[in-house]
């Protein structure tokens, strides 16, 4: 199977995927040096699974004509830290040049792919925007990948602003908006594979609680309602949902919400045991 086609079938951001699309289409009708003219670089926000995703990015254009490549490696990483008292910019641009010409070996270039991962920045302020500037200026013929991970959407908006003064050109790539149906059916998925299911009322209270999450930024994708499962439980235990406690409770459930209660009481958890 193609690049291509593993991206366009994995659960990547619509957006990731039409940014792909568009290229796909530049690559049969313009040669390399005209098209890496074109095409943006990329800012991914809010991705938790951005190293599979940069797996398959650097496979694909690395296989298309986009990029005259020179150096090592098609593909390098650069993890810039927070420029400071204790990490002064002309240090952080130093270490910047040692990788670019390691990456470069006998050629004495590097073209390629630079990721820059950026989930240690904290202030996006003009120092940071001189480290971008600088690698810029020293990747020319090269596209550039930033990797933010997640982050709180005004969070991501500063980081796009600072990129954008710093000279680059960037596609910003945001998760998919997570609906509340879609979290709703993957948390009773989840529990129908204990054999449990949610009751009206249990699924109301996810409803609300799931909105409030999702409306400030706490959660955004499908990986998180997941790991939010056991808080959501604590939370239905918490407000006294009606349901009926099935005896034979799994011990999942066990270790999660009934660590400090007597096993003989009955428990309104806000879930109905299947085939009572």
């Amino acid at each position: 199977m193609s690049y291509y086609r593993e991206i366009m079938d994995s659960a990547a951001p619509k957006q990731l995927k039409k940014y792909i699309s568009t290229i796909d289409t530049l690559a049969s009708r313009l040669e390399g040096e005209k098209m890496l003219q074109l095409v943006p670089d990329l800012f991914i926000a809010n991705n938790n699974n951005y190293e599979h995703l940069l797996s398959l990015l650097c496979g694909y254009f690395s296989g298309i004509n986009i990029i005259d490549f020179s150096g090592e490696n098609k593909c390098i990483s650069i993890r810039l830290e927070q420029p400071g008292e204790l990490m002064p910019v002309s240090n952080i641009c130093d270490k910047i040049s040692d990788i670019l010409a390691l990456a470069g070996s006998f050629k004495g270039i590097f073209k390629g792919i630079i990721c820059i991962d950026i989930k240690n920045i904290k202030y996006f302020n003009r120092d940071f925007r001189e480290i971008i500037k600088y690698i810029k200026d020293k990747t020319p013929g090269s596209l550039r990948i930033v990797i933010a991970g997640h982050s709180r959407e005004y969070i991501i908006s500063d980081a796009e602003q600072a990129l954008t003064k710093a000279g680059l050109r960037v596609y910003t790539v945001r998760n998919d908006i997570l609906s509340i149906d879609k979290a709703i059916i993957y948390f009773k998925i989840k529990l129908e594979e204990y054999g449990f299911d949610l009751n009206d009322k249990a699924t109301e209270s996810l409803k609300i609680l799931l909105q409030q999450l999702i409306d400030s930024d706490k959660i955004c994708n499908l990986n998180q309602v997941d790991d939010l499962c056991d808080d959501l439980l604590f939370f239905l235990l918490g407000n006294g949902i009606e349901a009926i406690s099935p005896e034979n409770i799994d011990s999942y459930f066990k270790k999660s919400i009934l660590s400090n209660e007597s096993h003989g009481k009955k428990h309104n958890i806000g879930f109905m045991a299947k085939g009572e």
